[in-house]
């Protein structure tokens, strides 16, 4: 109701919406300078239902600027998917007046854990709601424990927010009033809550062959307590066969703490056998990775999205290939009756890049004067492990002759050592082998003396040269020779009847594999 003095003023209640959208128009009505009013014809009619005559732009006679502070409404939403977060004001706030530095994130209302963002970007233009943006960074930080088994806004019913007072300004420099927590309010936890609903994706890795580690870089924070080396399957190409590969058995973490990046460390054995595939690992372009599901999960449960041979195996960001020499760690055995000898190196050796006559046999662990040295002339190796550190070197006919002849050398363990030049072999880097001294030869831990006797292999009798030539398989000792115990039959088997024994018989032949025995007129 009016009174007769009130007749001829009308006052007019501007809607929430209305003053909000004013206040968004930062040109229009800040001072009284800036603040005018027209009206419509059709705006108000007197009390006879005539219409108002159009007016021109008047100026305010007075102005009442805004001195109230805007008043925090409601953490709206927040996605813990993508990192927004939007939060609701009563009135029309300055958007780039957003001290993002003033916001935390809260596991409870009352005093708990605080997660303070940093540089978040204000999405928003001046308006009721301000929507800001987490950084990738700031999101995988929130999505870390902040005590073992407890996160903020992991869920909706421990996600709040706090403002700091001044966090954000109204369009007339008011601050905002501080949200300080420790009283429930329903406005202060999110309303409308998004849980993380991607699987992670391994985006990097590096392999060190020097250290053993495996560094794995993720494009969010994974739970380091579920990381299982065992689904790591390091390989020689993006399609790769069995032959290039290596599947981890195990593994440890050097640090067992939740992050977008976690090392682990190879098993002495993994680490071994690595480096016993000979096309990986030795440049970023032989060296990927393939993983199942099982490898990570994120912070939320969802597990990795798997990396597959031939379509989507990862390739090294970095490789470190070994910077140490192989050393020949131990003289396995020496072995006369298998004519062979076994060495272990300490990591993985190509044994194509073998120089048999770099290995010398000696009698004396420290090449004293007088020490008898036997270079080998050659032979073949081979591998007797999977891991490729162990060789057996199987000795030609020339070497068995010469390790078996002399009665001071490689007849007992204690005159029975193993000395090798550089350069004998070398790794799949092409780190060639520390050499073994003569000073400090390595003496076998088995030492196989030859207790088998040896077998003619084949016979030729030469009736024109009145000669008969034996081949055995093994070196014979000529001086040994019995003429008069070897006979000769007319077929295979026992023919008693038909078997003549010689009489007699010489031989100049040198001790080795053959005997050629010059047989005596009477047997002729």
């Amino acid at each position: 109701p009016f009174t007769p003095a009130q007749a001829t003023t009308v006052v007019v209640q501007l809607s929430s919406k209305d003053l909000n959208e004013l206040k968004r128009l930062d040109t229009v009505c800040v001072s009284l300078e800036t603040c005018f009013v027209a009206a419509d014809t059709n705006a108000i009619k007197d009390q006879s239902g005539n219409l108002l005559v159009a007016t021109k732009l008047l100026q305010a006679g007075s102005f009442t600027a805004d001195a109230i502070p805007p008043i925090f409404l409601e953490f709206r939403e927040f996605s813990l998917d993508n990192g927004s977060l939007t939060m609701l004001f009563d009135e029309t706030v300055d958007a780039s007046s957003f001290n993002v530095s003033k916001v935390q994130l809260a596991d409870t209302f009352g005093v708990g854990f605080l997660f303070r963002l940093a540089s978040a970007a204000v999405l928003s233009i001046d308006g009721t709601s301000v929507t800001l943006q987490l950084t990738s960074t700031e999101l995988n930080e929130l999505k870390r424990d902040v005590d073992p088994g407890i996160g903020i806004c992991r869920r909706q019913q421990n996600c709040y927010v706090r403002l700091e007072e001044g966090a954000v300004l109204d369009m007339n420099r008011n601050p905002s009033e501080a949200i300080l927590g420790n009283t429930f309010r329903d406005p202060e936890r999110v309303t409308s809550y998004s849980s993380d609903t991607t699987n992670p994706k391994l985006v990097a890795f590096d392999l060190d062959q020097r250290s053993g580690y495996i560094t794995l870089r993720f494009d969010e924070t994974v739970d380091a307590s579920t990381v299982n080396p065992s689904a790591i399957t390091v390989q020689g190409a993006l399609r790769a066969m069995a032959s290039q590969s290596f599947t981890l058995v195990t593994g440890t973490l050097v640090q067992a703490v939740d992050n977008t990046t976690i090392i682990v460390e190879l098993t002495t054995s993994d680490l071994r056998d690595i480096k016993a595939v000979s096309q990986l690992g030795t440049s970023r372009n032989d060296t990927f990775l393939v993983a199942s599901q099982d490898l990570v999960s994120d912070m939320s449960g969802n597990p990795l999205v798997p990396l597959e041979n031939g379509t989507t195996a990862l390739q090294a960001d970095n490789v470190y290939a070994d910077s140490s020499q192989p050393l020949l760690e131990s003289f396995d055995a020496f072995d006369l009756r298998d004519n062979l000898m076994k060495i272990t190196y300490s990591e993985a050796v190509e044994v194509d890049t073998i120089d048999l006559t770099r290995y010398r046999l000696q009698n004396t662990p420290d090449g004293e004067p007088g020490t008898i040295k036997i270079a080998l002339t050659g032979g073949t190796a081979r591998y007797t492990d999977l891991a490729k550190r162990t060789l057996e070197i199987l000795f030609n006919k020339q070497d068995i002759v010469s390790l078996k002849l002399d009665a001071d050398l490689n007849t007992r363990l204690n005159n029975t050592y193993l000395s090798v030049a550089a350069n004998a072999i070398e790794n799949k880097f092409g780190l060639v082998a520390r050499g073994v001294g003569d000073f400090e030869a390595l003496n076998p831990t088995t030492f196989v003396k030859d207790t088998s006797p040896p077998t003619v292999e084949f016979a030729a009798l030469n009736l024109t040269s009145r000669t008969l030539l034996l081949e055995f398989d093994d070196v014979i000792n000529t001086s040994s020779l019995i003429p008069a115990l070897i006979g000769i039959q007319s077929k295979e088997g026992l023919d008693p009847e038909n078997l003549y024994y010689l009489t007699g018989g010489s031989t100049s032949t040198s001790h080795g594999f053959q005997i050629n025995i010059a047989r005596t007129a009477v047997d002729f």
